[in-house]
């Protein structure tokens, strides 16, 4: 489902509790676009804005489109610290000078 706001509407939003910036980058090289979860009519919506530094928002309508959060599980590995030998710097034979 998508809905349509105004520049205004959009500023309101952004204020409210429950609204988080998820992404931004670089798009020209005066401008970027961030991308914001904003509550509107008890459900979420995802917005993309794109901001110019020298003129500020760009648009003055913007499309949302609904969203839903999801868990997303990251695994990493290490050696484990007691597996952790420590290195010696001795030299393996001697050296005569």
């Amino acid at each position: 489902m998508t809905k349509q706001i105004t520049k205004d509407q959009l500023f309101e939003l952004m204020e409210e509790n429950g609204a988080h910036k998820i992404d931004e980058w670089s798009t020209k090289h005066d401008c970027h676009l961030e991308t914001w979860i904003l509550p509107f009519e008890d459900k979420f919506w995802k917005v993309s804005i794109e901001f110019s530094y020298n003129d500020g928002i760009i648009d003055d309508k913007f499309n949302m489109q609904e969203a839903e959060s999801y868990t997303e599980t990251i695994t990493k590995w290490r050696v484990k610290k007691s597996e952790i030998q420590p290195t010696s710097c001795k030299p393996k034979r001697k050296i005569n000078l």
